[in-house]
């Protein structure tokens, strides 16, 4: 009897053996599928979260554009107001070029350079046939030097060095006519990296007095770059 047991409990051991083997490779097998699950979901997780990330990154640069796009707006309309509301006082060249540097002061405070060269023009009673002097002055905001500043009007030549940045140049002009005309003033300004050339046109009305500007007008960031040209002709009350 003895012997009869002591048989079946060595014939059985194996069997026990293999069946924890067994047990142990099962719990082997889902230890490592659940840490693999695990895995997955975290990767899912960071790659939602990185688009995320991306997504705010760019709305971020889109809004940011978009109050820019507001500011360089604003700018011009400010130029065109202060044109209108000084035009009663005459004394509008040096109005606009005072709300020019508030405005690149006020700018640069938000990380935005504002630039550009501006050719105010402005005469007072012209009357026929009669010389009656034309007052252009050119103001530098574009941030270096000119070397060198050409005007004509009229065959009536100007040629001016070295006007520095946030300075401006003034000369005069002589005009005569007996009826209502257009006069062409040429502006040609030399930078460090080009020559530009520009074309205004200063309309002669008899019996008038006049302010005509021309401004170019150029934003920068890091975001975009914005510009713009603008000419406006006021009647000086």
């Amino acid at each position: 009897m003895v012997n009869m047991i002591r048989a079946i409990t060595k014939d059985s051991s194996p069997n026990l053996g293999m069946e924890r083997k067994g047990m142990v490779q099962s719990r082997s097998k889902g230890q490592a599928f659940l840490i693999i699950a695990i895995v997955v979901v975290l990767v899912l997780v960071t790659l939602k979260t990185s688009l995320n990330l991306v997504n705010i990154v760019e709305n971020k640069r889109y809004l940011e554009a978009g109050l820019e796009r507001l500011e360089f707006n604003n700018v011009r309309h400010e130029i065109l107001t202060t044109i209108q509301i000084t035009s009663v006082h005459r004394n509008t060249t040096n109005s606009v070029n005072d709300l020019l540097a508030f405005s690149k002061a006020a700018l640069a405070a938000r990380s935005m350079d504002l630039k550009g060269i501006f050719v105010e023009s402005s005469y007072t009673g012209l009357q026929a046939s009669t010389d009656t002097r034309i007052n252009v002055t050119v103001f530098n905001m574009l941030g270096y030097d000119l070397s060198a500043l050409n005007m004509e009007l009229n065959s009536e030549v100007w040629n001016l060095t070295d006007i520095r940045h946030m300075h401006a140049a003034n000369v005069n002009f002589t005009i005569n006519t007996a009826s209502d005309a257009n006069y062409t003033l040429t502006v040609q300004y030399t930078t460090p990296q080009k020559t530009e050339n520009e074309t205004i046109t200063i309309p002669a009305k008899i019996g008038r007095s006049r302010f005509i500007g021309f401004f170019y007008l150029q934003l920068e960031s890091d975001r975009l770059t914005q510009y713009d040209k603008i000419e406006k002709v006021a009647d000086l009350v």
